[in-house]
């Protein structure tokens, strides 16, 4: 297991804190300050298509209700290890990834809302036959607002998850109504990051066998 995670922060803030604080209360402090969040942005573009519907002949409210059926699939590079050498890590020395939030933003048309939705799904999908259920939010229509934050669903450890070339994320949309035939919607996932805790021999463990 390296010893290299971050050791001059590491023996400062065990300096700092050796008189007041226990050892697992200084390996706290410094895990907190190694974290850091790495960001993922999936763009969808959605129209009446992808509802399922054939397009109005002008710009009309239709109503619905709409779903995505299948939901839309969006892939992205993951540039895993280079956000880890960014951060002065590497794929040994993480102990836990976990999903902090889900902000999705209405990015087109400008100066509308997600009133026109009752409900967003995302799915992290794992294979063919899998997928892990990143979030969900419904009432949607009476926000007024462009811009929404997902509770996450999920409480799981990311790692064996994110260490790979692109990820997919499944976004289920249902509509109460269209007033636009065209629609992009940003979907951002951010993921902290939970380096191993390595200022004390007996930490080593933390990472193993994971």
């Amino acid at each position: 297991m390296k010893k290299k995670i971050f050791i001059g922060l590491s023996l400062l803030i065990s300096v700092f804190t050796m008189t007041f604080c226990s050892q697992s209360e200084i390996e706290e402090n410094v895990e907190a300050f190694t974290k850091f969040d790495i960001d993922y942005v999936f763009t969808y573009p959605l129209s009446f298509l992808q509802f399922g519907e054939p397009a109005p002949a002008a710009n009309a409210t239709v109503p619905g209700p709409f779903e995505t059926m299948p939901p839309l699939e969006q892939k992205l590079p993951t540039n895993f290890e280079a956000e880890l050498k960014k951060n002065n890590a590497d794929k040994d020395d993480i102990r836990l990834i976990t999903l902090n939030d889900i902000r999705i933003t209405l990015r087109e048309p400008m100066a509308e809302n997600f009133n026109f939705l009752d409900k967003v799904t995302l799915d992290l999908k794992i294979s063919d036959v899998e997928i892990l259920r990143l979030g969900e939010l419904e009432g949607i229509a009476d926000l007024n607002t462009a811009v929404l934050t997902i509770p996450s669903s999920s409480t799981v450890n990311f790692k064996a998850f994110i260490d790979r070339p692109e990820l997919t994320v499944l976004a289920s949309f249902v509509a109460n109504s269209l007033t636009n035939t065209s629609y992009v919607i940003d979907v951002q996932t951010s993921f902290e990051v939970t380096p191993c805790v390595s200022i004390f021999e007996a930490t080593e463990e933390k990472c193993e066998g994971i």
